[in-house]
This record gives structure tokens, sequence and C-alpha cells, in this order.
């Protein structure tokens, strides 16, 4: 049965609320998000992942100011965990799990954009 959790951001951590437990997880150790109906996903690094009482819509908000970033209608991905960027949208960009995740072809241009201003950024 899934765990169901509640999240709660601050800075570089996250606080998430199972039940009466709480567990404090460090942004680096979350790989992405997925959306499952209202209710999404969040996939760690340690393999384990939780469902989330909380819309990607809802997640994408809250996370506007840090190192994740929307690339599919279904997806948010922690920028960190990228190993490879395709050409083409329809390849997927990999993570560091070895996942290839779907990514719009809007969505691959923006992505890249702002890879690039964060590699070079124009002063």
């Amino acid at each position: 049965m899934p765990l169901h959790v509640y999240l709660y951001f601050k800075l570089l951590k996250m606080k998430i609320k199972a039940g009466k437990k709480e567990l404090l997880i460090k942004d680096r150790m979350v790989i992405r998000f997925e959306a499952s109906g209202n209710l999404c996903k969040i996939f760690l690094e340690n393999g384990r992942s939780m469902i989330l009482e909380e819309s990607l819509d809802a997640l994408e908000i809250q996370l506007e100011s840090s190192s994740f970033i929307r690339i599919h209608q279904n997806h948010i991905i922690n920028a960190e965990h990228i190993i490879s960027i395709p050409e083409k949208a329809s390849t997927g960009i990999k993570l560091s799990n070895g996942v290839n995740i779907p990514v719009g072809d809007r969505r691959l241009v923006q992505l890249k954009e702002i890879i690039e201003n964060h590699i070079n950024p124009k002063t």
C-alpha cells in the first residue's frame, strides 16, 4: 500500500509528513516527481518512492525557485540529476537513476535555455 505524505518545502530541505511521522529530505536526494491523477509520486536517490497528496501543478509552484524543472505534463525533475539531454525530445532526458523521462518539444527548448543561462550567465 502506498505511503501518503504531505510536503512542505523549506530552503534546501523538504519536510515530508507521513501520518504522525515527519521526514526531512535534502532537495538533492529527490530525483523527480511524477503525476498520478491528482496525486504525485516522489522518487529518491536511495530507490524509494512515495505517494504525495499534492498535484504536480501545486508542487511546480512550490518548487519554482529551486533546481526542479517541469519537463513534461507529468514530470518534474531535479536538474542536479540530469545525465544527458537529447537533441530530439522523443529520446527523453536520462537521469542519474538510469530512467529516461519524456520531454515535450517546447519544454526541451526551455530546458536547454535554462541550462545555457546557468552555465553561461549573461552579465
